[in-house]
């Protein structure tokens, strides 16, 4: 990329497709997934060993699902960033390919109808 497509970038945009070449730094959907684990375990032992009641069992189970919901939400945010992102860099590539933007509700697969390349043999 040059820097004039950088450039076209929001912070956020450029932030997500610095972490998309560095899969260490995506791996937030697990801490949800393991935080509401953790969570769920130690109610289920608090209730079983400790002799909790229904309330509190109710109150863990709670808590799990706010976790999930926030982890939920914040990974769609995250995808409609890295779709927005997308569009961007596709939109990018049609113009320096000297083609038409494809439409918010298009297909750039179907856009482009060219045929396909023909494949040379080599004759022996």
């Amino acid at each position: 990329m040059i820097q004039t497509d950088i450039n076209m970038l929001t912070a956020r945009e450029a932030q997500l497709l610095d972490n998309s070449f560095q899969p260490g730094r995506n791996q937030r959907r697990w801490r949800g997934v393991l935080l509401s684990s953790a969570v769920f375990l130690l109610g289920l032992l608090a209730f079983g060993v400790l002799g909790f009641t229904a309330p509190w069992f109710a109150a863990v189970a709670c808590m799990v699902l706010i976790v999930s919901a926030t982890e939920k939400f914040t990974y769609q945010a995250e995808m409609a960033a890295y779709e927005k992102l997308i569009q961007k860099l596709v939109h990018r590539i049609e113009a320096l390919e000297g083609v038409p933007p494809t439409a918010q509700e298009g297909i750039p697969s179907r856009s482009a109808q060219r045929p396909a390349p023909k494949l040379h043999h080599l004759a022996s």
